[in-house]
This record gives C-alpha cells, sequence and structure tokens, in this order.
C-alpha cells in the first residue's frame, strides 16, 4: 500500500505539523486557536514573501465576512506564542498599509505520517517555499490600503479590593438601536452557560476618559447577568484578571466556561471597540466582532455586543429581557457620561473617591432627576461608606433610602436599590425582617447579584438561621469566587455557631488569597482564642500587628487573650492603652465593649454598646450571637439594649447562649 506523504514546517525551535494541526516548540503542544494556527500555516507557506491582508483573510476566513481586527487579533496572537509572551516581530513583520511576511527561515520535510507523528527526522527541503496544494498569496507591494492599527490583547494586572462589604453593582441597562452585526455560529454540543466579562483594554495613545473602557465592561455584566440561563461572574473577580493570560486558568479560576473580553480605542469622540467571546475548555474563539461608533451611540453598541453574546452562546433572550435590555435609562448625554464616570470612582472604595463618585452621582441626577441608575449608584454609594464606617449613619443614610427608594420607583425592574436597601436594614438598622424582603426582590429580579447573594447570607446569619445563610454564601461565592468579603462571611458563620475549627478553615483561605490581609490574622487569633488556644492567637495577632493601619482593633482583641488566658494584669494595661487612644481619636465602639466584657467590667461594656446603638454600629447586628457577649446576655441591661434595637422582634424571643467556649478566667 502506498505511503502517504505530508509536509512538516521547521523554523527556529518551532515544527508546524499541517495535517495533525499541531506546533511544536522543542517538541512540546503550542496551544493555538483554529483561526491562529491557520494564519501562521499560510504564512509559513509563502514565508520571506508580502501577503495582503485581504488575501490572509480570504485565506483563513473563506466563508465569512470579517473585519481586519480579527486578522490583527490573530497576528498579535501569533507574535505573543512564537516570542514566548514578548509581543515583538522576529517573525511576522509588518509591511505598513500593505500586509505581513514571515521572516524566519523555513525548512520543509517530507515524510510519511506515522513518522512525523513520532518526530523521526526527514528529508528536509530548505527555505521560501509554496506548498504545493496551496496557492501562492504573493501581493503586489505598489497597492496601498488604509492603514488599520495593532489591536493589543488586554495586559491586565490583579485588582485590590478594599473596603468590608462586597460592593453592589448597580444595574446600568442602556437603550441601543438595533444594527446587523455578524455572529460566528459556534458548532458544539457544549455551548458555555457560564460567562466572565473581562476588563476591557483602553488602546487610546492618551486615555482622556479612562473610565470608558472599565465602564463598558461593567455594563456589559449588568445586561448579560439579566439573562436566564446564563450565570455572569461578578466584576471583582473577573477584573482581577487584567494581565494577559491563558483564557484556561481563567475559566478554572473563575468556574466559567467562557470569558468575553476586548479593547476600546478613543480619538475625539470616535470609538473604535473590539469584543471577542471565546471558550475557556478549548481556546477557541467562539465569536468576535469589530465595532466603529461614537461616545453618543455607546448605548446602541453595547446592546449589539449583548445580543451577539448571546447569540454566540444560544442563550435565548425574552421579550422581558428585550425590553429591559433596549430600555432608555436617560436622555441626557451627559448625565450617561456622568454616571458612568461615578461607577469608575465608587469601584475604587476609597474614601476620596466615593466622595468624588457622590459628586458625580449627583451631576447626573441634576442633568436628568428621572435617571434611574444615577439614584441606585448615590443610594449605594451613601450605604456603602456608612456600613464601612466611612461616614456617620446619620449624615448619609437618610439620603441613601430616599436615592434608593426614588431608583427602585422610576425602574422597578433594577435590582440595585433593594440590594442596597436590604443592606441598610440589616447591617444599619437591624431589622432582618424587612431586609430578607427587599433581598428576595432584588434576587428575583437578578438572580446573578453576587452582593444581593452574600448580603443576605450576612443577614440569615444575624438571624441565626445559619444553614441558610451558609448556603446563600456558596452562591456568592459562586459568582464572585475572587472575592474576600464572601470568605469573611463564611468566617463569620462559622464563628458564631461556635463551630471554630469550620473558622478557622475560612481564615486560612482567606490567606491563601491575600497572605498580606491583616483582617484574616485577626480572625484567626479570635477563633483560636474561642478554642482557647492562647498561645496560637497570640501568634496570630503579632502578624495582625504588622500589617494593621488599625491599632485599636489590635489592642482590643489583644485585651481578650490576656483576659481569657487568665494575664489579668496584661489585660488592664492594655485596656488602659486603649482608654488612652479613645481619649485622642475615634474608637469604634464595639472595641471597647468587648475588651470590657472580656474583664468583666460590665458596667463600662454596657456604656459602649449603648454608643453601638447610638451610632447604629454594624456589629451590634450580632449581639444576639457573638460569642464574646455571652457573658452579658442574661443581663436586663442587655435584654433592654436588644428590645430597643429591634433585635428581640427580628430573632423572636430566643436568645443564643452558648457555654462551649472556655470563660474568662
Amino acid at each position: 500500500m502506498a505511503k502517504k506523504t505530508h509536509h512538516l514546517y521547521e523554523f527556529g525551535a518551532f515544527r508546524l505539523d499541517p495535517d495533525e494541526r499541531l506546533l511544536l516548540r522543542d517538541g512540546e503542544p503550542v496551544d493555538l486557536t483554529p483561526k491562529a494556527f491557520d494564519t501562521l500555516l499560510v504564512l509559513v507557506e509563502n514565508s520571506g514573501h508580502l501577503l495582503r491582508k485581504e488575501d490572509l483573510i480570504l485565506r483563513v476566513w473563506p466563508d465569512a465576512t470579517v473585519e481586519d481586527s480579527n486578522l490583527t487579533l490573530a497576528v498579535h496572537t501569533l507574535r505573543k506564542k512564537l516570542s514566548n509572551g514578548e509581543a515583538g516581530n522576529h517573525y511576522i513583520e509588518t509591511v505598513p498599509r500593505h500586509g505581513y511576511r514571515f521572516v524566519c527561515e523555513v525548512k520543509m520535510n517530507l515524510g510519511e505520517r506515522k513518522a512525523a507523528a513520532m518526530g523521526l527526522q526527514q528529508a528536509e527541503i530548505p527555505s521560501t517555499l509554496q506548498s504545493a496544494d496551496a496557492a501562492p498569496l504573493v501581493a503586489d507591494d505598489s497597492a496601498g490600503e488604509p492603514a488599520v492599527p495593532e489591536i493589543s490583547v488586554p495586559a491586565r494586572a490583579v485588582a485590590n479590593r478594599t473596603g468590608k462589604w462586597a460592593l453592589l453593582s448597580a444595574a446600568l441597562i442602556f437603550v441601543a438601536i438595533p444594527f446587523a452585526y455578524k455572529v460566528r455560529s459556534y458548532a458544539t454540543n457544549r455551548t458555555p452557560t457560564s460567562l466572565a466579562i473581562l476588563p476591557f483594554l483602553d488602546l487610546s495613545s492618551s486615555p482622556s476618559e479612562p473610565y470608558l473602557a472599565d465602564a463598558l465592561s461593567e455594563e456589559l455584566t449588568t445586561s448579560l447577568a439579566r439573562l436566564k440561563g446564563l450565570r455572569v461572574t461578578a466584576r471583582t473577580s473577573a477584573f482581577q484578571f487584567r494581565s494577559a493570560k491563558d483564557v484556561r486558568q481563567i475559566g478554572k479560576a473563575l468556574n466559567v466556561n467562557a470569558v468575553l473580553e476586548g479593547s476600546i480605542r478613543q480619538a475625539g469622540e470616535q470609538l473604535h471597540i473590539t469584543a471577542q467571546l471565546i471558550d475557556t475548555r478549548n481556546g477557541y474563539h467562539v465569536w468576535s466582532e469589530s465595532f466603529d461608533t461614537t461616545t453618543g451611540n455607546l448605548l446602541s453598541t453595547q446592546r449589539r455586543i449583548t445580543e451577539a453574546v448571546a447569540r454566540g452562546l444560544h442563550v435565548a433572550i425574552s421579550r422581558e429581557q428585550e425590553q429591559q435590555i433596549s430600555k432608555i435609562p436617560t436622555s441626557s448625554q451627559d448625565a450617561y457620561e456622568l454616571c458612568l464616570q461615578g461607577r469608575y470612582f465608587f469601584s475604587k472604595r476609597d474614601i476620596g473617591s466615593m466622595q468624588r463618585a457622590i459628586q458625580l452621582f449627583s451631576q447626573a441626577i441634576e442633568r436628568d432627576p428621572k435617571f434611574a441608575e444615577a439614584h441606585a449608584g448615590l443610594a449605594a454609594t451613601y450605604a456603602v461608606i456608612a456600613a464601612n464606617g466611612q461616614a456617620a449613619y446619620a449624615s448619609v443614610i437618610p439620603a441613601a433610602v430616599s436615592s434608593a427608594n426614588r431608583a427602585a420607583t422610576l425602574d422597578p425592574g433594577l435590582a440595585g436599590p433593594h440590594a442596597t436597601l436590604g443592606l441598610i436594614r440589616s447591617q444599619l438598622e437591624w431589622n432582618f425582617p424587612a431586609a430578607e424582603e427587599e433581598f428576595r426582590r432584588a434576587l428575583e429580579l437578578d438572580d446573578n447579584n453576587a452582593d444581593a447573594h452574600h448580603w443576605r447570607g450576612l443577614n440569615l446569619t444575624s438571624m441565626g438561621r445559619f444553614n441558610e445563610a451558609e448556603a446563600e454564601l456558596r452562591k456568592a461565592q459562586l459568582l464572585d469566587p475572587l472575592t474576600l468579603m464572601t470568605t469573611e462571611g463564611m468566617f463569620e458563620n462559622y464563628f458564631y455557631q461556635r463551630r471554630y475549627d469550620g473558622a478557622i478553615g475560612e481564615a486560612r483561605k482567606l490567606l491563601e488569597m491575600d497572605s498580606n490581609m491583616a483582617l484574616a490574622y485577626r480572625l484567626l487569633a479570635n477563633a483560636y482564642l474561642k478554642k482557647g488556644m492562647y498561645r496560637e492567637a497570640l501568634t496570630q495577632l503579632e502578624e495582625d500587628r504588622k500589617r494593621d493601619p488599625d491599632p485599636n482593633a489590635v489592642i482590643s482583641t489583644q485585651v481578650m487573650i490576656s483576659a481569657y488566658s487568665g494575664d489579668h494584669a496584661t489585660a488592664e494595661r492594655m485596656l488602659s492603652q486603649l482608654r488612652a487612644h479613645e481619649a485622642q481619636t475615634y474608637v469604634e465602639p464595639y472595641y471597647l465593649a468587648s475588651a470590657y466584657a472580656s474583664v468583666g467590667d460590665k458596667d463600662n461594656a454596657f456604656v459602649w454598646m449603648e454608643k453601638e446603638l447610638q451610632e447604629h454600629d454594624p456589629n451590634l447586628a450580632h449581639l444576639n450571637i457573638d460569642p464574646f457577649m455571652d457573658g452579658l446576655r442574661d443581663d436586663p441591661r442587655c435584654i433592654d439594649l436588644l428590645r430597643r434595637a429591634g433585635l428581640t422582634k427580628s430573632l423572636g424571643s430566643s436568645l443564643i447562649v452558648r457555654g462551649a467556649a472556655p470563660a474568662p478566667k
């Protein structure tokens, strides 16, 4: 029987096998998408010759109409792969205004398929060559064509997460005018059902509006999260992948089987946007497209991308969802852009950025008083800074409640305002049943809202419904797997159940995610303290001391460890230091209340618990379940405080008092 002969191309450390569709570097496979492989093969077959862009596109995409940006992306990917991550031109040369040339010397081997697959040496045919079964694509250098800018793959850097509370992703769903768009069908029976939208890269030479790329990514996250049957990763986890990484690694880290990535380039009012939908299980491109639009038409482009992604994933858009996506949020372009800027600063979380977000949301409302998303953003900002202790309850929460109610009235389909109201009712007003209703409504509107799941889990923990709380927190972790705050919520749920080994496990997970997280060391110290492991508690507290910007939290914990272990002299000395700090600066009332409780000074403990009540301190939400308050709970003053805080009504008549942990000696 005749043995089939086929070609093998060798260049540098690489061997290209067209029949096996395999690229090897020093014998190791190099992962390429199908179109990147096709592009490389055509370039190698025509090595040393200039290939015009239109000819390359015709060979690589023979049955589809695609933009030049698809080819640009394929070439960029090849350069990264061939240059071991460096975006150099060692193999593929760009000929401005014309096309590309493969410049590395290529040798072709002829041999049997079996021998080639085994990597055996074959007879060599040197240098610049044409495949026997492929027509030459040599271009005419004299022909001119418009220049197309190179588009880079996003260079992403891990984003930091600050603030005690996971932040509310207010739903900013905008209108779009229907346009025709191109979607490549995804021929597989394994259609992705989970998706992460990575932060789009801003390729503008001098970004005048740095918020625009992140805002577009976040708006697409919100739009796509509304589609039933599609699980969308929350912004906080997806945005940690700014640096270029293999999509398969991202898929594993986020537990999704598809990612959407892209870029935006701005020149004045003109925008050039690219978007690619990639299957993380195999690295294949499901769909890609480029959009040339203006800042004034960004809303319509957002809708086009949303619909294209839904089609690429074979996710149906119901009439109700279509109406929500198509809803006009505001007739004012100025208000829309101010709201996008507000979201950008809101995501930074530090107090300066949060204050700037308040200004921008307020300006958006001035431009359009009926802009529901701006009211929702303002409400969320007020609520989060209060929950983080960055502003007094009385100074911001009335405005937060008013803005959230206004947003819900203007657009009953928004989930964000209900999640914000749930946070306020739960952690700042301790009205757990009312909070539960708000969270339920938020999740009815958007079951992909990780913040609503997280905050509902905290609310259920405060109510002593620990099993339900754990289930809700697990849902939040599925949607937002890399956020620290949900894992902290899991720690609290175990800790308040007196399941200290489970709490220790969750604290260690926090340290695996961020080894410099001061709070995680203090949580570990608290769990070891309640297990009676005082030496281990002090060791973890010392690690906290090295990192924690708030010395009062460390001092309060040391008072408790000393008191519980019987070192009363150290406990009193550290308590005196805490009181001295309070005379000079603000100290959270809980730190003093728990410290006094640990040394058996109930009178002073209740003085500071009264201040917790006056300040609407979120820590008071746990008074009924906090192990450090077990020694106070049978005191008539505690029962009266619970009544005035509304906690007895929220929890019914049951008070949690357990003696599993050792009492102070």
